[in-house]
């Protein structure tokens, strides 16, 4: 039996013939792709309101439902059946088609208080925003959902955004996958919130700026869980604000900041071509360049075009990396740079990326607790090389970075990161500034680059798991105890053999300072201080006087030659 509003040869499915929901075919849509469907849909939607909540259902249809804008209403769910819109897929599939310049579902107009909201099973395309909320949404779920070439982004909100949770959600091109303004409520002290929020196999791929940015006051126990980032043109994600108690689990990037993306100005309505711009990879090799100059030594030429913003590895003041544009040069191995370099540096990395992965900011908020745990982030796959995987350089809290991997460095500079398990993670770090840094992380577990257990300001002795050449090879390890100076001066070290070196001139035993092993050139009579069954190692002593023994008194004398 046909349901009713279905055309003929077409049947409805199971979840079309339960009682309680609307069928937008029995308000007149017509979804052939060429009529205006907004006032049939907003109907339905104003009927299930009406009737205190329930499901409006969209039909698969060969040819999408063209709307303009559509208020959606609490306690309402859109229903469809499908959400993919390519047009190689012969089955029907439910598909609302936007408007240009105009957003196509929109949720709480500013000053009315709404919640219970869904979106199960159908597309967007086209439009400018897919999913607006102007003010204010809570109790949003949207499940199996496809937000497909917006003109800005598919999800936009502001203001007070609680208790979100998306599943099996795609955001395909546009400019942002996910984009939040730091725009304040109109609830008293709420500011720009997002709160108790899950993003659940949620892909964001081919975006123009950012796969999501979150711009916010406030924020607490947001989780992401199999999050993938793939060619975004600019940092997949950025994050900037408050934020408390977020956590990535198995998160993936692959192939950002590479510019083989739409441009927005040229992103076509479904059946048109979609127009690319030229694809050109980041270059990314060695350089060295001198401290005042702005001459920038590369050991490959070809890639970099006059134009292009170049980082260097700790070029900059106090040891972080430099950012400035090539003015002249390119094709050749020796840039001239618009600004100079406050350090001498040799071989070390350039890369003309100038986006990351991951971006966290602290412009809008002040506090910044991140966990990613078994996350695989800067991979060049599909051809973009990542500035970095994480930049954390403005980052305003602690964060942790347990298991997984990340090929391009984790830019960390003033050591906000703590490593943990078994991760493979190249770290970068700014040379410390020891009149004014205080390091809060340390690092636990196998780590293919250099790291430290630092100690708290006023602490001068900092432990330190080396590998043996000092250069991240990962070689046998060794560790270190050090002073916290400027020259990392060693005064333990015990390497992977057992065998251990001291630097100084004494080793105390039971806590005293004046009772162990003792070195030095000359006598010790008359000099060193010490506790009887001391030793004294002299180490420009001949026979009978390279060994001396402590045999009486407490002060510098009694010492025996043996």
């Amino acid at each position: 039996m046909r349901a009713a509003g279905l055309p003929a040869g077409e049947t409805a499915t199971p979840a079309q013939a339960r009682t309680g929901q609307i069928n937008i075919r029995d308000f007149g849509a017509r979804g052939d792709g060429r009529n205006d469907d907004t006032a049939a849909i907003q109907a339905a939607i104003d009927a299930v309101a009406e009737q205190g909540g329930g499901e409006v259902l969209i039909p698969p249809m060969r040819a999408p439902y063209r709307v303009t804008s559509l208020q959606l209403r609490s306690g309402v769910q859109l229903v469809g059946a499908g959400p993919w819109a390519d047009s190689g897929f012969a089955a029907p599939r439910s598909v609302l088609q936007g408007t240009p310049g105009q957003d196509v579902i929109v949720l709480a107009p500013v000053g009315e208080s709404v919640f219970n909201y869904g979106l199960r099973d159908f597309a967007i395309v086209g439009g400018r925003n897919h999913l607006v909320s102007p003010d204010a949404a809570v109790w949003v779920t949207i499940r199996n959902v496809r937000f497909q070439k917006p003109g800005e982004a598919g999800i936009r909100v502001r203001g007070f955004v609680q208790n979100w949770y998306l599943e099996n959600v795609d955001f395909a091109q546009g400019r942002y996958g996910w984009l939040q303004e730091a725009a304040p409520s109109r609830y008293p002290g709420a500011g720009s919130l997002l709160d108790k929020c899950v993003f659940r196999a949620v892909t964001c791929s081919g975006q123009t700026k950012n796969g999501f940015r979150i711009e916010v006051a406030i924020s607490n126990n947001v989780l992401f869980d199999a999050l993938s980032l793939i060619q975004i043109a600019e940092h997949g994600f950025v994050l900037d604000g408050g934020i408390r108690a977020w956590t990535f689990i198995n998160v993936n990037t692959e192939g950002n900041n590479y510019n083989t993306l739409s441009k927005p100005e040229e992103i076509r309505q479904p059946g048109q071509p979609l127009e690319r711009i030229a694809a050109r990879a980041r270059p990314i090799t060695t350089g060295s360049i001198g401290a005042d100059s702005r001459r920038l030594v590369v050991a490959q030429q070809a890639g970099f075009a006059n134009g292009d913003t170049v980082n260097i590895e700790g070029a900059g003041a106090d040891g972080l990396d430099l950012d400035a544009t090539i003015v002249a040069g390119a094709g050749t191995t020796h840039l001239t740079l618009s600004r100079p370099a406050a350090r001498d540096v040799r071989d070390v990395e350039v890369t003309s990326a100038q986006f990351s992965d991951f971006f966290i900011g602290n412009s809008v908020g002040g506090v910044a607790g991140i966990t990613w745990i078994d996350a695989a982030i800067g991979h060049p796959n599909g051809g973009g090389a990542s500035r970095y995987a994480l930049d954390a350089s403005r980052a305003a809290g602690p964060m942790i970075f347990i298991g997984g991997s990340a090929p391009r460095p984790i830019y960390d500079p003033y050591n906000k990161l703590s490593v943990l398990g078994n991760a493979s993670v190249p770290l970068r770090r700014r040379e410390p500034d020891f009149r004014t840094e205080t390091f809060t992380s340390f690092t636990i577990g196998a780590l293919n680059a250099r790291t430290q257990i630092p100690s708290g300001r006023g602490r001068d002795i900092v432990l330190a798991l080396v590998d043996s050449a000092g250069d991240g090879s990962g070689g046998h390890g060794k560790l270190e105890v050090r002073r916290y100076d400027p020259n990392r001066t060693r005064l333990l070290e015990l390497d992977a053999e057992g065998r251990m070196a001291l630097r100084g001139e004494r080793l105390g035993f039971g806590g005293h300072n004046n009772h162990g092993i003792f070195t030095g050139d000359g006598t010790p009579e008359g000099r060193v201080a010490a506790l009887p069954g001391s030793l004294y190692l002299r180490r420009d002593g001949g026979p009978g006087s390279s060994l001396y023994v402590k045999e009486k008194g407490a002060d510098v004398w009694g010492w025996a030659a043996k």
